[in-house]
């Protein structure tokens, strides 16, 4: 059984972040060790919540999981909420060089920036990305990384160049997500060439879908499942949980209990 670090919020409303990330990874037969950077009452994506900063507990968790040695298989990071965790995490990197790690530089989509979150936030979750083995911005945040004009579309030159430059800051797999082609929209990568997989666009807002792609897609990577193959069950995964949800209020996320193989009964 593989270990997997989960570094993320939690929310007590709303299906996102460690609400989504430990079930799913947990559903492949790895252990999850969840590492909480922030509780919420309910995810970010409403319009009031609660958050309290877990900063202290994360440094001392990482510190206590370097000191006693544990094995770690992958280490996953989200979202973070206070930029100050980023030495944190890289006291974590540094001591498990050889372990895979998978960042998802969460910290705008749609062309702007979420709530609270700016270029000096951003300046240090770049940071993180060197490290990495696998990033996964989307378009948005890959061109902030990049300082790439925002566009309306993009063509196929925007994103071979936003690759060349995310190549340059990160040396590992690259998966850019969030790119619309009309009525589709195509995930990128670079394995090692420029590739996409596209899938028709589904108009429907559910938050936490980007933390579904993530669990999918490193739980398959730690099953050792090609880079694409690894994408297509991610995009299936969060296809299959918007189909089966039917709760009116789209903010509670995706219904992934309905996609969960019950064998605990």
């Amino acid at each position: 059984m593989k270990k997997v670090i989960c570094i993320n919020d939690l929310s007590s409303i709303g299906r996102a972040s460690l609400m989504l990330n430990i079930p799913i990874i947990s559903s492949y037969g790895h252990q999850v060790i969840p590492i909480v950077t922030s509780l919420l009452s309910r995810h970010s994506g409403f319009k009031t919540f609660y958050k309290k900063d877990e900063s202290d507990f994360l440094s001392h968790a990482i510190d206590d999981i370097i000191a006693q040695h544990d094995a770690i298989d992958a280490i996953l990071v989200g979202y973070l909420g206070n930029a100050c965790q980023v030495e944190a995490i890289l006291r974590l990197f540094d001591a498990y060089p050889d372990t895979f790690k998978f960042v998802d530089p969460v910290c705008a989509d749609n062309g702007k920036f979420y709530s609270g979150m700016d270029h000096d936030y951003l300046s240090q979750i770049k940071r993180l990305l060197p490290y990495a083995d696998l990033i996964k911005p989307n378009i948005t945040e890959s061109c902030l990384l990049c300082n790439y004009p925002l566009k309306d579309s993009y063509t196929l030159p925007d994103i071979q160049q936003l690759m060349n430059q995310l190549s340059t800051i990160c040396h590992g797999q690259i998966v850019i997500t969030g790119v619309a082609d009309n009525d589709n929209l195509r995930t990128y990568y670079n394995s090692p060439s420029l590739n996409y997989i596209e899938n028709k666009q589904i108009n429907a807002y559910y938050p936490g879908t980007g933390d579904i792609f993530d669990s999918v897609l490193v739980a398959n990577k730690l099953n050792d499942l090609p880079l694409n193959q690894c994408i297509q069950k991610a995009i299936d995964g969060v296809i299959n949980a918007i189909k089966v949800t039917t709760d009116d209020n789209p903010m509670q996320g995706c219904e992934i209990e309905r996609l969960m193989n019950n064998t605990l009964k």
